[in-house]
């Protein structure tokens, strides 16, 4: 069972998807799915069902200024991204119940921060073409001039702190590489793939003919899909 609801997050009314496995005896973790940047929850419905399917509850949301959210997508920033979706698992989540974190693009950055507030909680990840951003940019509003001009500078990008969030992370990781990434420069990805091989738990997988866009992407792929549900929730 799929239902809509609407979280009311600082000054902005946060759409989210709530999939609810059918089954009384749910699995403890919870997934939390973070779409994209421009990407929407929608994108990622048929993802979210499927790991009901498995037993787990799966929650995704329209960041600010996305899909049926309030705001401007120009007055977003990484942090506010962050809040919105720890806001989310705040409401949705029973406390303590452990969560499975999938984040693509830009959501890498907001997987590793919510890593940062969650600790423990989060025992899995996996991340499609994921980028990261310095921790200058993280309270500059997506409008403004600045936030690309920094970003455009590759020295900067080790001064992401989503790296040693990364690095330091212990629980099932996966980093997803489409064949063709036409947005993540692969410098910035092996940035990302030093830190993470830091875990022993951490697994790689390219995905042949895929590009930048894995929300739908996997949405049109539905085996892939699902073998990546199986492979990210399975028992040590």
């Amino acid at each position: 069972m799929i239902d809509k609801g609407a979280l009311a997050v600082s000054q902005e009314v946060i759409s989210y998807l709530d999939a609810a496995p059918e089954q009384a005896a749910a699995r403890e973790e919870h997934v939390v799915i973070l779409p994209g940047s421009g990407c929407t929850k929608s994108m990622n419905q048929a993802f979210a069902k499927d790991f009901a399917d498995l037993g787990h509850r799966a929650l995704c949301l329209d960041f600010s200024g996305h899909g049926e959210s309030s705001g401007d997508f120009a007055d977003l920033t990484l942090a506010r991204r962050r809040d919105q979706a720890a806001a989310l698992i705040e409401a949705r989540v029973p406390a303590q119940r452990p969560v499975i974190l999938v984040g693509f693009s830009m959501s890498g950055q907001t997987a590793a921060d919510l890593i940062e507030i969650l600790g423990e909680r989060v025992t899995g990840i996996a991340l499609g073409a994921p980028a990261i951003y310095p921790g200058a940019l993280r309270e500059v509003p997506f409008g403004d001039p600045s936030f690309l001009q920094l970003l455009s500078d590759p020295q900067t990008w080790t001064d992401s702190p989503a790296l040693a969030a990364l690095s330091a992370f212990r629980g099932k990781a996966l980093l997803l590489i489409p064949e063709h990434d036409e947005q993540v420069p692969a410098s910035m990805t092996e940035l990302i793939e030093q830190s993470m091989r830091a875990n022993p738990r951490f697994t790689m997988q390219v995905l042949p003919g895929a590009d930048h866009g894995l929300d739908e992407w996997f949405g049109r792929h539905p085996t892939v899909r699902r073998t990546l549900i199986t492979t990210l929730t399975a028992s040590p």
